[in-house]
């Protein structure tokens, strides 16, 4: 995109920090609604659920899915809803609204079971910390990302992607009057009637066909559960035997093996929880080489 852009201009204009500012993901308001019913239910029983979701593969509930679309015409199907099942099955362990928190954002919600000592996470705030300055846990998920999901994934992507090229992408939502000022709005001025960025869309229906942004949202990703199977399947295979696991003495070889093995033949897809430990790994013996 970078690449066809630069074709006709030098200098573009992102919209980046407008969800994280504006409560525009979806999570903003799943989380908490989710919680409250959730907090209900016994653990034994949401145990059960878990695990009983579990066994159906993501694509045997695309299947059910489609046919349940198919019968009731006026029913529509979301998109990946085996994976979009699969994630809430693993939500539904969490103890608390804080873990829940956690959860959602997480490539592997419980790093013990995968990494071996200490999992310290550095200087990255955790939403429990964030809370001493939000009293609302929407606000403290809304800060948690402005401080790690913007900085470290989005902005650092879209920085690399454009500079690339010889294109200079600006922020102009990120000018620090803008943030000062998103932060002074109360919320429900940004989360209303079951979606996010209330005012934004407010000011842009003045400008812009509504039919051009009252959609659903739509993320922007990569087939990476696709390209592991396939083309870097050998690649990942080497990075993640049990022997390259074990050799760092930092993560455990046999609950990542699984999740692989099982990625592999289809019936999860955690090619994003799968790349952090390929990525590890690979930094690992470049380090190593290094030295």
């Amino acid at each position: 995109m970078a690449r066809l852009a630069r074709e006709q201009v030098k200098v573009a204009l992102s919209g980046d920090g407008g969800d994280e500012l504006f409560g525009g993901y979806n999570r903003y308001l799943f989380v908490s609604r989710f919680w409250k019913r959730l907090a209900i239910v016994p653990r034994p029983a949401r145990e059960f659920l878990r695990r009983s979701m579990q066994r159906i593969s993501p694509d045997r509930w695309d299947a059910l899915f489609n046919a349940i679309t198919r019968v009731v015409p006026l029913l529509s199907s979301p998109a990946l809803p085996g994976q979009k099942m699969h994630k809430v099955a693993a939500l539904l362990g969490a103890r608390s609204l804080q873990e829940l928190q956690d959860s959602v954002v997480s490539q592997w919600p419980l790093p013990h079971l995968i990494m071996r000592g200490e999992c310290a996470v550095g200087p990255t705030p955790t939403m429990a910390e964030l809370n001493a300055y939000v009293s609302d846990p929407v606000a403290s998920q809304m800060l948690w990302d402005m401080h790690v999901y913007l900085v470290d994934d989005i902005l650092t992507k879209v920085d690399r992607a454009s500079m690339h090229v010889g294109l200079e992408a600006r922020v102009p939502l990120l000018d620090h009057r803008v943030v000062e000022h998103a932060w002074r709005i109360p919320l429900s001025y940004k989360l209303r009637g079951g979606s996010g960025k209330w005012i934004l869309r407010r000011v842009l229906e003045k400008y812009v066909p509504p039919q051009l942004f009252e959609r659903p949202k739509m993320g922007f990703g990569i087939p990476i559960d696709d390209w592991l199977r396939g083309g870097l399947r050998d690649w990942a295979e080497t990075l993640l035997s049990r022997e390259r696991l074990e050799e760092g003495g930092h993560l455990r070889a046999g609950p990542v093996r699984d999740v692989w093995v099982q990625h592999l033949k289809g019936r999860i897809n955690r090619g994003g929880a799968l790349w952090t430990i390929l990525m590890f790994q690979a930094w690992r013996e470049r380090m190593q080489k290094w030295d």
